[in-house]
């Protein structure tokens, strides 16, 4: 019995046990998933533990780290998943303790550093794409990223002072490089110049900038028209713009394309020419001058005024505002509006009640004089007893209209019911006394009324202190005093707590006005007195509310927390003058600005000679300087994990050799590596060299898992890469090593002779042109990257045969090499018959002859319809002036003569109105049919409500888009396009696309 009552005994202590695991609530998990049952040794190669079902699936690099490296406690839940808790950044407070933005699990290698960039201040384009990370991150080599500035100037200084072409010190540029350089280019060329800000279009589009710029300076130019062209300005004749005194903004009359046609729209002033106004010469109007000139109509018309006698104008007192009464389509007929703008006599109450004007108007010599008091039931004592309570009555004239304006009794005036009712001691005011200029327009603000009694305040000087003049915030209509003014609401500063007490002339001892509510304004002698702590000599902020409140000055508190640098461990006893030893402001918040000298008198290890980052963090705390931690594994390389765990002594100089400085190490010097294995195992490895920097840039990790090999790189070594050493191009070490071929062959491309690569503009992607066998011969395909294929006549000039200046901008049109051909061709003459410069339209790349023209699609139908066969294959048929194509005859040929075609038109000849009207006559039959099919310019779209002579002047028709549409092209694409052929992309109805595929017309030009 004894026995079975230890072995009860035993297995109640082994429940206790049980139930109580080390690693807290494991959720059922038998302990033999992990546990050898027989002694509870944890084999980690046999555990039957699926990491992948927790927030945490383990790749990378985590699927090799040992389980308590992580789980630092026997309890596994709660173990925190940031990057942060287990691995210190290396870099500081520079960049976000969020590893995992830039990092993956497989290494600490940052790949793809441009789609970082992207979400940074600073995206990546153009030539900062290739730029090495230290040119702009000086701390960069101690992987510590401080913002830096992102204006062009703060880094590209020097180019800036060493740029002589143009000289951008003297010429006063701006210092905002974007304002012509674009940042998403490669180069500071000026085929990459932005003129944005001043569009080079039409008659702007000058071969040289010194055109414009020819005082030396690119600064300071003005934009006006005017400042360039005074000489044009001055030099005008017709109309002389210098007597006219003509505006000075030339855009008034002109435009962009050309001085004439001018054309000036006297409705964008503020006095449109209508009636007889459009007929008259401007210097008419304009007898001193084009400006200044006065719009009222009597400053023209005063003789007329004076002239006039029926009725007599000056006798009668009229206005000389004669619009009153006439318009602009002539002096008669007159109609003056009495009901509109003065008083209803034609309508409402008084329609029918006067007989003549002197019924109203007593003084014949001044009809701005009226009685309303001597008329049918107006006596004073009916009106007195029918206005009692009525504010503001008076038995007066002016008084009556004041009040009833239209004549009638609804809706008269009436202070009560109006914005400005009468209370207080306005009641027993007299109505003169505020309505002193009539009672139109009278002012309902205090100020206007009682500006005297503002100025002569004595109590407080309203004027001296400032005070502002809308009286009620602190007085109302009973009597000045008391005031009503509210302190919080109207100043934003509750007198409460120490203050509630005080006297206005306490805080306002100087004026009223830009008091300010800074603490420090009144109580700077407290401040400058205070000892406890002295507050100036530790250069105390004077912001008081910081530490203290307007209950009293004590107590008072500060929050560290405030200024980023919370008070934690050894930091809550130290007293403030220990940090803050030359006062409270600026004072480094880094641990090296305190501890600088324990750091210098460090021994174990010797932090100087071992050359050790002043980041104390990185294996202090707060709490004191030991114990000590650093974090080898993550920020450098992995010996307590992986491949290199338990293989070196504990001992540093296992692998740092070089006490004195942790920054040299060796990996050569240990276990299987000696140089022929190392030889052997690498063979097919590019890039492999026996050396321990070597190493470490391609294992970083200690494993050959994902070493680095040339071969499956973004940058596998090809032709003449393969026999180059490593140095040559890795001259400043292994990481951010650029992979383009201008970082490394840029004095080749800037040395090129045979073909000047920097005068050409040539682009900096190498590849376009060459390859790694060797610089020639070149591979560039002129067909595929400029998309001009080389062929027939073109396939055997020389390069500067098309491009003589640049590389860069080339235009593809014939007519850019061929003008000269163009110019001189003499069968036909091209120039005088002003043919079109598309050369493609007749001619091929083959040779200029044969040449084809299809005169029936693009012209006149000759060679089939009515006219097929009707001449003699001789263009002088038609073209009766040789030197002119545009030219041609209609009449001179079979049937036209003048006396039946004029027969033939009869009906056409009241034809008027639009294109689309002309040509439903001859369809309908009003006048002779025409062939059969479509007319050879179909009419649609926008050209149907077009008139005939808009197209059709004097010049003949205007077949080419471009002839009329020249400031559209111009204005909606920024340039004088080359490519004219508008038909191509727009049509009739619209020239804006909206996104639709385009109607195509028929070529017509």
């Amino acid at each position: 019995m004894r026995n079975l009552s230890l072995l009860i005994s035993f297995l109640a202590l082994f429940n206790v046990i049980v139930a109580q695991s080390p690693h807290g609530d494991l959720k059922g998990k038998d302990c033999g998933t992990c546990h050898n049952p027989q002694n509870w040794v944890v084999d980690t190669k046999k555990l039957d533990f699926d990491h992948s079902i927790t927030n945490f699936p383990l790749k990378g690099q985590h699927s090799s780290v040992d389980c308590q490296t992580c789980h630092t406690t026997l309890k596994f839940e709660g173990t925190p998943v940031n990057c942060s808790s287990c691995h210190t950044s290396v870099h500081g407070n520079t960049l976000s303790n969020d590893c995992q933005s830039c990092h993956t699990p497989d290494n600490w290698l940052v790949k793809e550093i441009l789609p970082l960039h992207e979400r940074s201040r600073f995206p990546l384009f153009g030539a900062h794409q290739t730029a090495d990370c230290g040119m702009c991150h000086q701390n960069y080599e101690v992987r510590k990223f401080e913002p830096v500035q992102t204006d062009c100037y703060s880094c590209h200084a020097k180019d800036y002072f060493a740029t002589a072409v143009p000289n951008h010190p003297n010429g006063k540029f701006s210092t905002d490089c974007t304002m012509c350089h674009d940042v998403k280019a490669v180069n500071w060329r000026s085929s990459n110049i932005i003129h944005e800000f001043f569009p080079l279009t039409g008659g702007h589009s000058r071969p040289s900038c010194f055109d414009c710029h020819n005082q030396g300076s690119f600064a300071g130019l003005s934009r006006e028209c005017y400042s360039c062209h005074q000489p044009n300005f001055e030099a005008a004749k017709n109309p002389d713009h210098v007597l006219g005194n003509f505006s000075k903004q030339c855009q008034t009359c002109h435009n962009i394309n050309g001085w004439v046609p001018a054309q000036f729209d006297h409705n964008l002033t503020t006095f449109p020419l209508t009636g007889k106004h459009t007929t008259v010469q401007c210097s008419s109007c304009h007898t001193q001058g084009y400006t200044g000139t006065p719009k009222t109509c009597v400053s023209c018309h005063q003789t007329d005024y004076n002239a006039t006698n029926n009725p007599n104008h000056t006798a009668a007192s009229f206005p000389s505002t004669c619009e009153s009464c006439h318009t602009t389509s002539g002096w008669q007929p007159a109609q003056f509006d009495h009901d509109g703008p003065f008083f209803p006599i034609y309508s409402g109450q008084h329609r029918g009640e006067w007989n003549a004007c002197s019924d109203c108007h007593k003084n014949p010599a001044s009809y701005a004089q009226f009685t309303c008091t001597s008329c049918h039931e107006h006596n004073q004592n009916d009106m007195n007893s029918e206005h009692q309570g009525i504010q503001g009555y008076r038995w007066e004239s002016s008084a009556c209209y004041a009040c009833h304006p239209s004549g009638d009794a609804n809706g008269a005036f009436n202070h009560q019911t109006s914005p400005f009712p009468l209370t207080g001691a306005h009641v027993t005011t007299d109505c003169a006394l505020c309505h002193t200029s009539g009672y139109p327009n009278t002012p309902n603000d205090c100020y206007t009324c009682h500006q005297q009694g503002f100025n002569l305040t004595n109590k407080l000087n309203h004027t001296l202190a400032g005070f502002s003049q809308n009286c009620t915030q602190c007085h109302n209509t009973t009597a000045w005093a008391t005031t009503t003014f509210n302190h919080t609401t109207t100043s934003g500063f509750p007198l409460q707590n120490s203050h509630a007490g005080k006297t206005c002339v306490d805080c306002h001892q100087t004026s009223y006005t830009a008091t300010s509510n800074e603490c420090s304004s009144c109580h700077m002698p407290d401040y400058q007195g205070s000892t406890n702590p002295n507050h100036v000599a530790g250069n105390y902020p004077q912001l008081c509310s910081s530490c203290h409140t307007d209950v009293g000055w004590a107590p008072a508190t500060f929050d560290h927390s405030t200024v980023n640098f919370p008070i934690t461990g050894r930091h809550t006893t130290v007293s403030c003058a220990d940090c803050h030893t030359t006062g409270f402001t600026n004072t480094p918040n880094q641990c090296s600005g305190c501890h600088l000298d324990d750091y210098q008198t460090a021994q174990n290890p010797n932090h100087i000679g071992a050359q050790f980052p002043q980041t104390c963090e990185t294996c202090h705390t707060s709490s004191g300087w030991a114990p000590a931690t650093f974090e080898h594994d993550n920020q450098y390389f992995p010996i307590n994990s992986g491949k290199h765990r338990n293989e070196w002594n504990n001992d540093c100089r296992s692998c740092h050799n070089v006490p004195t400085n942790y920054a040299a190490f060796t990996c050569i010097d240990c276990h299987e590596h000696d140089q022929t294995s190392m030889n052997q195992e690498h063979q097919g490895v590019q890039g492999y060299i026996y050396a321990s920097a070597e190493c470490f840039a391609c294992h970083p990790d200690g494993t050959a898992n994902g070493a680095f090999n040339h071969t499956t790189s973004q940058f596998p070594l090809t032709g003449n890469h393969l026999t180059l050493t490593c140095n040559q191009c890795h001259a400043t070490g292994y990481p951010n090593t650029p992979n383009d071929c201008y970082s490394c062959h840029q004095t080749g491309y800037n040395l090129t002779n045979r073909v000047n690569h920097t005068l050409a503009g040539f682009s900096q992607n190498c590849t376009e042109c060459h390859n790694t066998s060797g610089w020639v011969s070149t591979t560039f395909n002129h067909s595929t990257t400029t998309g001009f294929p080389l062929t027939n006549a073109h396939s055997t000039p020389v390069c500067s045969a098309c491009h003589e200046t640049t590389y860069t901008g080339t235009v593809s049109e014939c007519s850019s090499c061929h003008i000269a051909d163009y110019n001189s061709a003499t069968n036909p003459n091209h120039l005088a018959p002003h043919f079109p410069t598309i050369c493609s339209d007749c001619h091929t790349n083959s040779a200029w002859a044969p040449s084809t023209f299809n005169h029936d699609v693009q012209y006149f139908p000759i060679y089939s319809g009515q006219h097929r066969n009707e001449w003699n294959n001789n263009c002088l048929s038609c073209h009766t002036v040789p030197s002119n194509f545009a030219s041609f005859s209609c009449i001179d040929c079979h049937e036209h003569n003048q006396t039946s075609m004029n027969q033939e038109h009869q009906e056409l000849q009241t034809i008027n109105g639009t294109l689309k009207d002309v040509l439903n006559a001859i369809l309908t039959g009003i006048g002779p049919s025409t062939q059969t099919g479509s007319p050879f310019y179909p009419i649609s779209g926008k050209h149907t409500s077009v008139t005939c002579n808009e197209c059709h002047s004097s010049e003949g028709g205007k077949p080419q888009c471009i002839e009329c549409h020249q400031e559209e092209l111009t204005s909606a694409h920024k340039l004088e396009a080359s490519n004219t052929r508008c038909w191509e992309c727009h049509n009739t109805f619209s020239f804006d696309l909206d996104g639709l595929t385009p109607k195509k017309l028929e070529r017509i030009d």
